[in-house]
């Protein structure tokens, strides 16, 4: 999968939006996301933070699958390049449903002796 137009936006209201930056659709002064999701972070009751994903907005699929940022809102941009690993592999998992195995996962399922079956 080709991770090189995803892109980590943070808006200057606050709020990070990751998604994959379309090749197809333009419009001026304009970025349009595909995928987009909001990153966002929560604190867990032992208090540790934990981050996730959510869609942009629940109720528009045309919304699950693309916007349009006006570029003025736009406070900073991270490329794929300076984005954690993890949190592109996170991102993926949740676009597809397909959960990538982190090195611990895959080295326990190694070491387990058992077959893997799907």
């Amino acid at each position: 999968m080709d991770n090189s137009n995803i892109v980590l936006i943070k808006l200057y209201c606050g709020d990070y939006i990751i998604g994959e930056v379309s090749d197809t659709e333009v419009e001026p002064g304009c970025t349009i996301l595909k995928n987009p999701r909001m990153f966002v972070m929560v604190p867990t009751m032992s208090g540790d933070v934990r981050a996730g994903f959510q869609p942009v907005c629940l109720f528009s699929e045309d919304v699950k699958n693309h916007i349009s940022i006006r570029n003025e809102q736009i406070m900073a941009t991270v490329k794929s390049d300076e984005i954690g690993k993890e949190l592109i592999n996170g991102y993926n998992s949740h676009i597809t449903g397909i959960k990538i195995a982190t090195a611990s996962e895959t080295a326990a399922l190694n070491g387990s002796g058992s077959d893997l079956i799907i």
